[in-house]
This record gives C-alpha cells, structure tokens and sequence, in this order.
C-alpha cells in the first residue's frame, strides 16, 4: 500500500508536465515490461483461449488506472481513493443475506456522505473528480471479477499478460501529449519510478503475501489503503483533508474490515458445519 500510493503521489507530480492518459500508459507500459521480464512471458505459448481471459482483465485494469488518474488530478488522493473503494466493497457485499451485514453497507453510506459534501479544505470538490473516481471504482470491481477468472485461466502470468492488455488499451488516449513526454528525458525516468513503485513492486509483494497469507487477513490488510493515501497525499503533496473527510475515509475501512472479517467467519462457520 505504501508503494503504490508513493507511486500516486508521483504520478501526480507528472500531471504539471503532461496529462494523466500519458502518464497512465507509460506506466503500464513500463509495467509491462518489468512485469514480462519477471514473469518470462516470452516462454508462454499464448492461444486464444488466453487472449479472451487476458483482454477483459487487462480492459478493466487500464480503464481503472486511467480514471483514477484523470480523478487525483482533480481531488485529493485520499478522497478519491475512499470513493474508488466502494468498487471492490460492492464486489464484497454480493451475497450478503444478515443483518450484521447491512449494518457494514450502512456505515459505507454514511462514509460516502461525509465524504461527498463537496468541500475539502475549504475549496470546493470538482465534481468531474468525483465521477472519475467512482466511474474508476466502477472498474476495480470489475477487475476483482475479471483477474479471478484470468488467474484461474493464466496462472502466475495474469499480471504481466494483463499489464500488457491494459497498456495497449490506454495507449490511444495519450496520443494527443505524447510527443511531449518522449521529448522529455526526466520525465521517462520519473515514470519508470511511478512503474515500479504502482506496478512491479506491488504485484510482486502481493503474490509473495498471498502465498503466506488468509485472503480473509489479506482483504482486512489492504482495507487500510484509503487512509494510507490519505496519509500519502499529506506528507507528499501536501493535501490537507478538514477532519470530516477523515471520518469518511475512516468508515469506509471500517466498513471493509467488517465485511471481510464477518464473512471469513461466516465461510469457516459453513465449512465446519459441513
């Protein structure tokens, strides 16, 4: 979490010199490449039966990096990473039948409302931002659906098959300022920085911790990612939230944490009863 909203943080600092549609393609291109080399996809024999369970995966994930971008260029990195997460807490409510569980949905609507009042520190949210951000949430859910099906069909080379679906997707939406980052050394540099931190680190810290860890205490974990940003975008950018919008942030990983900690217990209640 710490790598990927560093890389953020940086990626954000890019939006003064180009737009966010190059940036989000150089860095999954770049992501691409690292993630290849890692992976030696070139040993991979790809069929079509590949390319069909790669190319939704890769859709969904270049389409999310690409509206959370467009979203932090307009709001703060932690409101949008708190409005981006109702993606995935959607995903996780699907099912739910108890009252308990109602009472965790309950709580991320109340997160929501305090987060939507459209002010942050005394300016107005941009309301373009805050559609970005969910339209971006809208797709991290359908990644979560989509990068099951991929990993069951594609193995340990979802990632970097997936990165290279993604970059291919977002490539034509950078064409219009592309020429201006090639001119640019440093910038290529920083967007390598953005790369490793946002893509090949991250992912390769993940397959490390999935293979030693419960997804049950993976998902509580992770839950932690919007304060992690939040704290991100004070310390690197200097984005300072009023205390409501922390309240926000704070029920909505709340509310995730409650609701992979009910249903893991409610997953090992049923096996046992089996």
């Amino acid at each position: 979490m710490v790598s990927v909203t560093s890389g953020v943080s940086i990626a954000r600092q890019l939006f003064m010199v180009t737009g966010p549609a190059s940036v989000t393609a150089l860095r999954l291109a770049i992501g691409a490449v690292l993630l290849s080399g890692v992976f030696r996809v070139w040993r991979v024999r790809v069929t079509w039966g590949m390319i069909r369970a790669a190319f939704p995966y890769g859709l969904s994930l270049g389409a999310m990096n690409l509206f959370f971008y467009m979203a932090i260029s307009r709001i703060p990195l932690g409101v949008a990473l708190g409005i981006e997460f109702i993606g995935p807490l959607t995903v996780a409510t699907f099912g739910l039948r108890r009252l308990q569980d109602f009472g965790w949905i309950t709580l991320v609507i109340l997160g929501l409302a305090l987060l939507l009042p459209f002010s942050a520190g005394g300016a107005a949210l941009n309301i373009n931002g805050v559609m970005l951000a969910a339209v971006s949430g809208v797709f991290w859910g359908i990644y979560i659906i989509m990068g099951q099906k991929a990993g069951k069909a594609l193995g340990v080379e979802a990632p970097a098959l997936g990165m290279i679906f993604a970059a291919l997707c977002v490539l034509p939406f950078s064409i219009l300022d592309a020429s201006r980052l090639i001119m640019q050394p440093h910038v290529i540099m920083l967007a390598v920085l953005v790369a490793l931190l946002s893509s090949a680190i991250p992912y390769s810290l993940e397959m490390f911790a999935l293979r030693r860890l419960p997804v049950r205490i993976f998902g509580v974990l992770t839950s932690g990612e919007p304060v992690v940003g939040a704290l991100a975008g004070l310390l690197l950018l200097h984005e300072e939230l009023p205390l409501i919008k922390w309240l926000g942030i704070v029920s909505i990983v709340c509310a995730s944490i409650g609701m992979t900690v009910t249903a893991g217990s409610r997953g090992k209640k049923i096996m046992l009863e089996n």
